[in-house]
């Protein structure tokens, strides 16, 4: 279930907004301002990347004639100078549509834009992208004055996940679900694995691995461009589920294989092949137990072996294995364990001549970072502390420091740090406080790339050297007079941060917009509460909380299991969802009803994913504080949802844990539903499917519990569309205000 907080909420959030004034309605934010043209986050930039000579910094930024298309972008890091590379109008095949394929793999991305969405450089050059559009792949050559495109691929197939060798002679790509190679030069595509068949893929990540593991490839080059390791999954024993995409015009059974918790997964395989020689491919030996994952492949720096991580299947054991790649035989580097569960990362750093790693471990219940040996042996902690870090960034080897992002300064604000690996000295932040910085680290370890915002600053790009200081602004974003947020500034509401206290002493932090004035309003519980996600941070996140703010006091809180707050602050809902989630939101929903500008009898609850879960759990639970709820998209049987997500947290139903499902679930706390509810899902979700909500429907109708509802054909688990999202805004608009505005 890999939901961040904005990506829910552009997909969930309903409005409310009451006019009392005209003159007033010409400052105070609408939903249909919010969706319309031109955005009122100002130009933005995402997928932001260095070249490897750290001369150019190369980013997606929308096109001029429609938002939802993005063209790509250069600017040059000495002079701050942005040049348009390449737009999708001038390379656009005109009739071209996504395969079934590509549509399945950017869900599970979150790819939500549509033209140019993706490039790549070459590991050791910089004069040519590789630049995939409409199924077909495009070489961008950047040493002239002016870009030169060349298409590499021309077939009926529709190409994905392609990427570079190396040295940049050579692309490789998934056709057909099996794994291509093709010279610059050429027009010949050579088969690297077997063909595929209906139910084994060759390169491609299994279901589960892109939706839960972020593991988007099944493919690995070796540094060197002589070898490619890839996956062979064969998913003939994976069940069969038949899920009914409902459209206005048209209804599709559509047969997928969908590994359900307590269910068989995919079986995988792992080979390694020279390119030249695709035939003498080796494979590579994961155990006796076939009934694991392939969480991460990584190639020592010499070529010359893997370094492959295998997790089990109840993901309470982590191997790191050596593999050699001659005769496929593995050995245990070291292993990391759990009594609960291991979140898996992508903090593994081969140091040169592969004397050693850089790794990311939870043993002291934070993230941190180890000095590992050869041999697999701890040689030093490199951070510590009760605050995680979150991702490592970089390593200069040069000088023996590295780069991290992390939470060392607070949970709030994330920045980018540097730390010394070879002694004992503490972290330094590098990026500014007050923010929410996202960074990309200069190849020459100079300065960084950093993506920030603040509750009152949209995102603004910039280069910062390695002590804070701005070197200059990609998009500086200032909100100035010509901002498209202009209008809006003098209503903007900032949030309260605070904390509740729990009686064990644990902090919750929370996140509250109050309405001008000083009048009592109703307020609105806004929940996620599931893990990985993090509500509750200094960032300037989505618009459509403003509109609340109106008229409501609106709240978040991040519960125990929520992210950004180490393992242990997450450990509690083992076995137990919806247990501590449900408590640590009922004291937010105490704390509204005891404000002194909150009406305590109109307090509503919204949520969508695992928030729509919470939702119905709280209506459930602590009916008697919530006036109305509104829940998208919700969980409501966790036996139907898939494999490593459910039974990372709630163990395998067949294995004793019926009690610990039966309780998770939400249809045993049915009877306890008697406030007003608001149930919408999209008819062709495929992530969280609708069956979740029919079954939920039959069983209140049932008990003869009424109950709102709203469906959207065509609809996936995230709604696109400026007038489907208007439409469901609206819904929750009219909810809301017929339960909680509404006289009594």
């Amino acid at each position: 279930m890999k939901w961040t907080f904005f990506v829910i909420k552009s997909w969930f959030l309903g409005a409310l907004f009451i006019m009392s004034t005209s003159a007033m309605a010409e400052s105070l934010l609408t939903f249909e301002r919010i969706l319309a043209e031109p955005s009122l986050y100002g130009p933005t930039a995402g997928r932001l990347t260095f070249s490897p000579d750290g001369e150019q910094i190369l980013y997606l930024r929308p096109s001029r004639q429609d938002v939802s298309i993005t063209d790509l972008w250069a600017a040059d890091v000495k002079t701050g100078k942005s040049t348009e590379v390449l737009a999708y109008k001038t390379v656009a095949e005109e009739g071209a549509a996504l395969s079934e394929a590509e549509k399945a793999r950017r869900e599970r991305q979150r790819i939500r834009t549509s033209g140019i969405v993706e490039y790549s450089w070459p590991k050791d050059r910089s004069d040519r992208l590789l630049v995939p559009v409409d199924g077909r792949l495009l070489v961008v050559d950047l040493s002239g004055r002016k870009p030169r495109v060349e298409t590499l691929t021309t077939s009926e197939t529709f190409e994905t996940d392609a990427r570079f060798a190396p040295d940049g002679s050579m692309v490789s790509f998934i056709r057909g679900r099996s794994l291509f190679v093709q010279a610059v030069e050429s027009q010949t595509a050579i088969p690297i694995s077997p063909a595929a068949t209906d139910t084994v893929s060759y390169g491609v990540a299994e279901f589960v691995a892109q939706e839960e593991m972020d593991r988007d490839t099944g493919y690995w080059w070796s540094p060197d461009g002589k070898y490619i390791a890839y996956a062979m999954v064969d998913e003939a024993q994976v069940d069969i589920i038949e899920r009914v995409d409902i459209n206005a015009n048209s209804t599709a059974i559509i047969k997928q294989r969908y590994p359900r918790a307590g269910t068989t997964n995919a079986h995988v395989r792992l080979f390694v092949a020279p390119v030249d020689d695709p035939s003498a491919y080796q494979e590579v030996d994961l155990g006796a137990d076939t009934d694991i994952y392939l969480a991460r492949v990584d190639w020592l720096s010499g070529s010359n072996g893997l370094l492959v991580q295998r997790q089990t299947r109840d993901q309470q054991r982590l191997a790191v294995l050596l593999a050699n790649i001659e005769s496929g035989k593995t050995e245990v580097l070291w292993q990391e364990t759990a009594d609960t569960w291991i979140n898996l990362h992508h903090d593994l750093y081969v140091l040169s001549d592969d004397k050693g790693f850089i790794w990311g471990s939870e043993r002291s219940g934070y993230n941190h970072l180890y000095l590992i040996s050869r041999s697999g042996e701890v040689i030093r902690p490199i951070t510590a502390g009760d605050w995680q870090v979150d991702a490592l960034e970089a390593v200069d080897e040069t000088n023996g420091v590295l780069f991290f992002s992390g939470r060392q300064d607070g949970a709030l604000e994330k920045h980018l740090y540097q730390v010394s690996y070879m002694t004992d000295s503490a972290p330094k932040r590098v990026t500014q406080a007050g923010f929410w910085n996202e960074a990309d680290v200069a190849p020459n370890y100079q300065s960084a790339l950093v993506n920030r915002s603040s509750p009152g600053q949209p995102p603004q790009v910039g280069l910062f050297d390695m002590e804070g200081a701005l070197v200059r602004w990609i998009e500086e974003n200032p909100l100035d007079d010509d901002h498209p947020y202009a209008p809006y500034v003098n209503a903007h509401i900032q949030p309260e941060f605070g904390t509740i206290t729990r009686p064990d002493g644990t902090a919750l932090d929370y996140m509250l917009y109050l309405p001008p004035g000083e009048g009592v309003v109703p307020g609105l519980l806004e929940v996620y509460g599931g893990p990985g996600a993090q509500l509750v941070r200094r960032s300037f996140g989505a618009l459509d909380v403003q509109v609340y703010a109106q008229s409501f006091a609106v709240m978040r809180l991040d519960n125990r299991g929520a992210a950004g707050r180490g393992h242990r602050f997450e450990a509690p809902i083992y076995k137990n969802m919806a247990g501590p989630e449900v408590e640590d939101q009922k004291l937010a929903l105490d704390f509204l009803a005891k404000h002194p500008r909150v009406q305590a009898e109109r307090i509503g609850v919204m949520g969508w994913s695992y928030g729509g879960y919470m939702t119905l759990k709280l209506l459930m639970q602590a009916g008697d504080k919530i006036a109305a709820g509104v829940s998208g998209a919700p969980v409501t049987k966790w036996e139907l949802y898939d494999t490593h997500y459910t039974e990372r947290y709630l163990g395998m139903p067949a294995e004793g844990e019926g009690a610990v499902y039966a309780r998770s679930n939400v249809f045993g706390d049915i009877d306890g539903l008697n406030t007003p509810l608001l149930l919408i899902h999209g008819m062709a979700d495929d992530n969280v499917l609708l069956e979740h909500s029919t079954a939920l429907m039959e069983a209140l109708q049932s008990k003869r519990i009424q109950f709102d509802s709203m469906l959207y054909p065509g609809q996936k688990h995230g709604f696109r569309g400026q007038s489907i999202r208007e439409h469901l805004e609206e819904t929750t608009l009219r909810f809301f205000k017929r339960h909680l505005l509404s006289a009594p």
